[in-house]
């Protein structure tokens, strides 16, 4: 666990970036643009999939996309932009959304990557590349049984260096998302929401989620960098690449309730590391770097 001073000095308010809404062909082009020259190191994009039920089921309504290095969220709308126009539009040098998405050195951060990659592949050929799941890395990083994974309104109560009124606030913008999102909402009412322009409680809602999302995965990273850093960047890679390839599956089901177990076995889990502890002195020293 990180100490107290250095979650007290992650603790800062919430500064919200500058909100743009992507809902022309024309604006999506801008944006691709504009990621040209974006610092690739350590992780530049934070990304989430919004939609009833986000799975080879359902559908999504909105990408929402915090770049950064430039403190600024892009919102694309999928309800303005044709589906297929919106992977397979080009800015000037040929870049797409889903290149973007398949790009193995742009690393893009996303907390549970299963139910995106499972709709992305099957209804859109999109195989997910370059992903931080910022839920392995709370089960990596955790104290205690790896044996389940965490939601992320448990990893934000627990976790995240919001203040109580920030927690709150979060929690509230959580209530709307399942008001408005989850398969059980009202038809209606989504349809309410998400028209072609859309409405400022769901631009709030998707800004907001993502900040917190990214002050979420700080924290993960300061526990990672205290620790076997190289050897549990490699597990969590792994994993990850196993629960992209695991949705690819046509028998991959997001509502399983296997999925709420970890991929690591703890056996096999301490058997590595020690082999790791055991190597000569000076072989694993990039480990802990």
């Amino acid at each position: 666990m990180l100490p107290l001073s250095a979650l007290e000095e992650m603790a800062h308010p919430v500064v919200m970036p500058s909100v743009t809404v992507i809902d022309t062909v024309s604006n999506l082009k801008n944006f691709l643009s504009g990621l040209r020259e974006l610092d690739m190191d350590p992780v530049p994009l934070f990304v989430e999939f919004k939609g009833r039920d986000v799975s080879r089921e359902g559908s999504l309504s909105i990408i929402s996309i915090f770049v950064r290095p430039e403190n600024k969220i892009y919102l694309i709308n999928m309800h303005a932009i044709d589906n297929d126009d919106v992977f397979s539009t080009e800015d000037s040098t040929g870049t797409t959304l889903e290149s973007i998405f398949e790009c193995p050195v742009l690393r893009k951060a996303v907390f549970d990557v299963r139910g995106a990659s499972n709709v992305l592949f099957h209804q859109h050929d999109i195989t997910l590349d370059g992903i931080v799941d910022i839920q392995l890395m709370e089960l990596a990083t955790r104290d205690g049984s790896r044996e389940f994974v965490r939601g992320l309104a448990t990893c934000v109560r627990n976790d995240s260096p919001l203040s109580a009124k920030e927690k709150l606030r979060w929690q509230e913008s959580n209530e709307f998302r399942k008001m408005i999102f989850c398969p059980e909402a009202d038809g209606c009412l989504t349809e309410q929401y998400m028209e072609t322009t859309l409405h400022t409680e769901i631009k709030d809602h998707c800004a907001y989620s993502l900040v917190v999302l990214s002050r979420l995965y700080d924290v993960y990273d300061a526990r990672l960098k205290q620790g076997a850093t190289k050897f549990w960047k490699t597990e969590i890679r792994s994993a990850t690449e196993a629960r992209i390839n695991d949705t690819k599956k046509e028998e991959f089901d997001v509502y399983d309730r296997e999925n709420a177990y970890g991929p690591w076995d703890e056996e096999e889990l301490e058997m590595k590391m020690e082999r790791r502890d055991s190597c000569p002195r000076g072989v694993t020293k990039s480990d802990r770097e």
